[in-house]
């Protein structure tokens, strides 16, 4: 009954080894495509970009609005910063009935991958 269950569970565990070694090994290959990349990168094809990303998504599930305008975003050109070498900030308000501020993330060696979080 013993050697039944060992050798599935000793199977599941290399998997979960092999698994987390690759996620590793991959992350940091990330970074290091991130990191070569970063200097390459001109704030306009940053601004494009988020331009884009935010003009085209749906909104409501984060911004609270069925779609975002061109008039209602205003995205602060001088904020453009460097961060850890592997992605770019950019701050950027949304006016409606509030103004709203945002922080917007952008990977370095994916320009559509893009994440938000609000100040």
């Amino acid at each position: 009954m013993g050697k039944k269950i060992y050798i599935p569970v000793l199977a599941i565990s290399c998997l979960g080894f092999a698994f987390a070694s690759y996620s590793n090994w991959d992350k940091s290959n990330q970074i290091q495509q991130d990191r070569l990349t970063c200097p390459l990168i001109k704030p306009e094809q940053i601004v494009s970009s988020v331009e884009r990303d935010l003009l085209n998504k749906p909104a409501n599930a984060f911004f609270h609005k069925s779609r975002i305008t061109i008039g209602a975003l205003n995205i602060d050109r001088e904020s453009i910063q460097l961060d850890q070498g592997t992605h770019y900030t950019v701050f950027f308000t949304l006016t409606g009935r509030m103004i709203r501020k945002f922080v917007a993330s952008v990977r370095c060696s994916d320009l559509n991958d893009i994440s938000y979080s609000e100040l």
